[in-house]
């Protein structure tokens, strides 16, 4: 059954694939240092204020430089358009990591912050994820 898009991956920290959990140095080296310091200090933002909505206990080490770690890292974050690990603003912040530029434009027509999901929202796009994450 295929099902329609709710939320899509932001860039490589949404899940999906065979490893959908897994991310890797070759996988971001490609995209480090895309992002301008202003610019990735408020991507950073924006993916911190996203809802968590898929909540995944675990701890997560920085696979390019170990310059972090972060608890529950592979938890999924959402703004109800994409969704994201939990992790990806660290690797945004200290690295610059690249995203896409409609990406990063959503990001600024809503002033850097993600909007507030009510619990209709969340629980639609939590069914979706899990969904999506069992059929692959």
């Amino acid at each position: 059954m295929k099902r329609s898009k709710l939320v899509v991956p932001l860039a490589v920290f949404g899940p999906r694939g065979e490893d959908p959990f897994r991310l890797t140095r070759e996988q971001l080296s490609p995209l480090v240092n895309v992002l301008s310091p202003e610019v990735r200090r408020r991507v950073g933002r924006y993916l911190r204020s996203g809802t968590t909505v898929f909540p995944i206990m675990g701890y997560t080490e920085d696979v390019l430089g170990g310059k972090f770690g972060v608890s529950g890292g592979i938890a999924i974050v959402t703004d109800g358009v994409y969704y994201w690990r939990q992790d990806a603003a660290d690797y945004v912040e200290h690295y610059g990591i690249g995203l896409p530029e409609d990406q990063v434009e959503h990001m600024r027509r809503s002033s850097w912050r993600a909007a507030p999901l009510d619990d209709r929202q969340i629980a639609a796009i939590d069914k979706f994820l899990c969904g999506k994450l069992r059929d692959q």
